[in-house]
């Protein structure tokens, strides 16, 4: 197998648990009969070694050192690693391609011709010594407008997303599941309460409750109790009014720091009840590795949480419901509540559904903060991490812009109340409310998708000093460890 393939079938997916076996990834076993292609290690044929022996290791995770010795030709390719450092000595022929990479520092040494064409980079460092020739392909400038170069990529193929509760099979779910592929569950509104998820049952038994609300335009906390905010739910004159204007207000993570089970223990109930694949997305859940963790210790909140909005943009200068961000966990959210249509204000009654999603698969992570940084640059905005920072909604213009620059479209999910998006770790998403919403999810941690995890959770521990997605709220060191060990407990 040639080194493209190889690439090809790394960034095809990324496996659930990713072992090292001689610097090989070991893929999920195909069923019979086997579909399995030749494998570099197949030729590791040379098991008896002296003291010849050189280390070479490949790790799926942040850090990549790459140390070939004494060959005449060497194509290297790591994909999808934060940071890459790569020290190939004695070679008469290099040829390095690291792709989608923060950062790469390559220090090339002895070589008489060495080709280097990093792609996709926020930052490359070369230092280039005693070579006959060395050719540097650097990346684009930001300022650069140009039509992308993205090939195509296997998530493409992935254009079924809305599924009706009787047609998605378990089997598919975990085939998706470990794909990294959002989907939405259609026609379940049967199974959440009617009386339990209303403006007016929150106004009733919540009213006097304090509550900070957040506007989805400027990003300012406004002070008032639930019966203000629902009150503004279908009626926009009665709404909190700030500088002669009615903002665009969002009552976040409700409850904030309550556990939701102690706070709404009918609707916990209620919303546990009514989640689909109970395995994995509720508390008890066997293949949720967070109940895996020991019940004295200090446990992550993975929710549930509410997430409750009026109505807001996605065209040319929307602000949407929730900028574009992602979590180092799967999650699930279910709408719970929405105005009937006729119901609705007048502009909202045209749009397709009561929310839309804009969610991007995890390999084109890359090419999504490059495009970001670029337009940062273009607003003289100061960012550490263009999607870790969550400043950004991109409305209609930017996202034809990332399509056209970056080759990059993602999936656009409408959803209506009773529908259930699940979003695996690590895809960036975004959400619009087109008309006053109220939505319950929850986060969990599948087997699925912890390879992905691991990966956001190192690029969350390498943010600035004070960042506020910098803390492992996760645990999820913890998390594996006590996988592991219940495991093989029960084994």
């Amino acid at each position: 197998m040639d080194i493209d393939e190889w690439e090809h079938e790394l960034t095809d997916e990324i496996p659930e648990l990713p072992e090292l076996h001689d610097n090989v990834i070991t893929p999920e076993l195909p069923l019979d009969p086997h579909d399995r292609p030749q494998q570099p290690h197949d030729s590791h044929q040379k098991i008896e070694c002296k003291g010849e022996l050189t280390e070479e290791i490949f790790e799926l995770h942040d850090n990549v050192n790459i140390t070939p010795v004494l060959h005449d030709d060497v194509n290297i390719t790591p994909v999808l690693h934060d940071n890459v450092n790569i020290k190939p000595e004695l070679h008469d022929n290099v040829n390095i391609k690291p792709e989608l990479h923060d950062n790469v520092n390559i220090k090339p040494e002895l070589h008489d011709n060495v080709n280097i064409t990093p792609e996709l980079h926020d930052n490359v460092n070369i230092t280039t010594e005693l070579h006959d020739n060395v050719n540097i392909t650097p990346e684009l400038p930001l300022a650069t407008i140009r039509q992308h170069d993205r090939p195509q990529q296997p998530h493409d193929s992935h254009q079924k997303i809305e599924w009706k509760e009787d047609e998605l099979t378990e089997e598919i779910f975990k085939d998706f599941w470990r794909k990294g592929y959002p989907f939405l569950l259609k026609e379940t509104s049967t199974r959440l309460s009617n009386e339990l998820w209303t403006p007016e049952y929150f106004k009733t038994k919540y009213g006097e409750t304090k509550c900070e609300c957040v506007d989805c335009k400027t990003g300012l906390i406004h002070a008032m109790n639930v019966q203000k905010f629902f009150d503004g739910f279908e009626d926009i004159n009665a709404r909190f009014i700030h500088q002669g204007e009615y903002p665009c207000l969002k009552l976040k993570d409700w409850p904030s720091t309550d556990d939701f089970a102690n706070v709404f223990p009918n609707h916990f109930q209620d919303f546990m009840n009514a989640l689909p694949f109970k395995e994995y997305t509720t508390r008890q859940g066997v293949l949720n590795l967070a109940n895996r963790l020991p019940k004295d210790i200090n446990r992550p909140d993975l929710g549930p949480k509410m997430y409750n909005a009026y109505g807001s943009e996605d065209s040319d200068g929307g602000n949407g419901t929730t900028n574009l961000h992602l979590d180092m966990t799967d999650a699930v959210n279910m709408m719970a509540y929405a105005p009937n249509v006729n119901n609705r204000l007048e502009h909202e009654q045209l749009k397709p559904s009561a929310a839309v999603w804009d969610i991007y698969h995890f390999s084109d992570l890359p090419r999504i903060r490059r495009f970001l940084r670029k337009v940062a640059k273009e607003r003289d905005l100061l960012i550490d991490h263009p999607i870790h920072d969550q400043c950004f909604y991109m409305d209609s213009t930017l996202r034809k812009r990332l399509l056209v620059e970056e080759g990059v479209s993602g999936w656009r999910i409408y959803q209506n109340p009773g529908d259930v998006v699940f979003v695996p770790a690590g895809c960036a998403h975004q959400v619009c409310n087109y008309t006053s919403c109220i939505k319950v999810a929850v986060d969990f941690v599948s087997p699925e998708g912890v390879a992905r995890s691991y990966i956001i959770s190192n690029q969350f521990r390498k943010l600035t000093h004070n960042h506020k997605r910098k803390k492992d709220i996760l645990q999820l060191p913890v998390i594996l460890y006590h996988s592991w060990t219940t495991s093989f407990t029960k084994q």
